[in-house]
């Protein structure tokens, strides 16, 4: 996002058409292909492969065999996408000690409206091409200067997540006296050599719901000025701005799986598999549609319409935010949380 643009803005200068961009991105994509066929070692076994292969065989041998159930396999195959989607369902609640066993069970519905805010923020990724319009007609921008415009708005994301964020977090996370308690008990040898005093950090999920609000209300501000942006350089600075809520993805995901730990989930890839799900139908197919047609609908009368849906947006997200409920205690995560978080 901050080199690739300006690299396409230079080949158009240099050659004189926007059709090198295409075949820059061309020879960039079978480097990469290759790469990953030549390159990068296979993730599985030979003997897990030949497992799946077989056990594809016989679900197909099974569903040719049934016609009926063949058509009720093709179905649930075509929306099988949508499987991993059920790790976001609301639970039920367990009972508190000393409540009363005929009350009805409430369901939680914390991590599914964690999910919704994810999929509403992730969505204004589907509005940057009719934004790219918008400047391109208002202001008079070239292919070549939204090239510099995405440099210096990627530069802003690129440098507030890897210096500003990390730091902020460092200083003003809050400590907690139990992270730095020996974890040895009372009855342990005082010259053991067990290496259970860690200090670490423990996982704050409240503080991390802090930045997921507060970088939902700098886009809120940011979406909201830019709607009124009376030049190409104002307009410019508050989108700088708004890339800096780039600390909102992180601390979501990092909410979301202190919620689904707390369910006594453990396995947080299949949490992770579900978030992309909702990014990919989010992103890439429902909001592209959603704010070209608004575009569309109001580019002759009110082309500023698109910033206004954004901001809407962010707002109901950050409306679902407010109703999440976090565990009472955080806990660090498992070896299998960190072992799939650095897959």
């Amino acid at each position: 996002m901050a080199i690739g643009p300006t690299l396409g803005g230079l080949l158009i200068r240099f050659t004189g058409t926007p059709l090198s961009v295409f075949y820059g991105a061309f020879m960039v994509h079978i480097i990469y292909a290759l790469v990953i066929y030549l390159v990068l070692p296979e993730s599985l076994l030979e003997s897990q492969m030949e497992k799946f292969r077989e056990k594809y065989d016989t679900d197909l041998r099974n569903t040719s065999q049934s016609p009926a159930a063949g058509v009720f396999v093709r179905i649930k195959r075509l929306f099988r996408f949508l499987s991993p989607l059920s790790v976001l369902l609301p639970e039920l609640k367990e009972r508190l000690p000393g409540e009363n066993p005929l009350k009805r069970r409430r369901r939680d519905w914390s991590l599914t409206l964690v999910a919704g805010v994810y999929g509403l923020a992730v969505s204004i990724m589907g509005s940057y091409t009719t934004k790219f319009q918008y400047a391109a007609a208002t202001f008079g921008w070239s292919s070549e200067t939204l090239g510099y415009f995405l440099t210096l708005v990627g530069a802003t994301r690129a440098v507030f997540l890897a210096i500003v964020l990390p730091c902020f977090i460092k200083f003003f996370k809050p400590r907690s006296v139990a992270a730095s308690r020996d974890s040895r008990s009372e009855t342990s040898p005082l010259l053991s050599t067990s290496r259970d005093t860690a200090t670490k950090t423990p996982h704050s999920s409240s503080f991390e719901l802090s930045i997921a609000r507060v970088s939902l209300f700098i886009e809120v501000v940011s979406y909201t000025l830019m709607a009124f942006a009376p030049t190409a350089l104002a307009f410019t600075g508050f989108s700088m701005v708004a890339s800096m809520g780039a600390g909102l993805n992180p601390a979501l995901q990092s909410v979301a799986l202190a919620l689904y730990r707390r369910r006594g989930g453990t396995e947080s890839g299949r949490l992770f598999g579900a978030l992309s799900v909702i990014q990919s139908m989010s992103s890439q197919i429902i909001s592209p549609a959603m704010y070209g047609l608004v575009y569309t609908k109001t580019v002759a009368t009110f082309p500023r319409a698109i910033f206004f849906l954004s901001t809407a947006t962010i707002a109901c997200s950050f409306a679902l935010l407010a109703f999440v409920r976090l565990p009472r205690r955080d806990t660090p995560p498992s070896e299998n949380d960190v072992e799939d978080e650095a897959r």
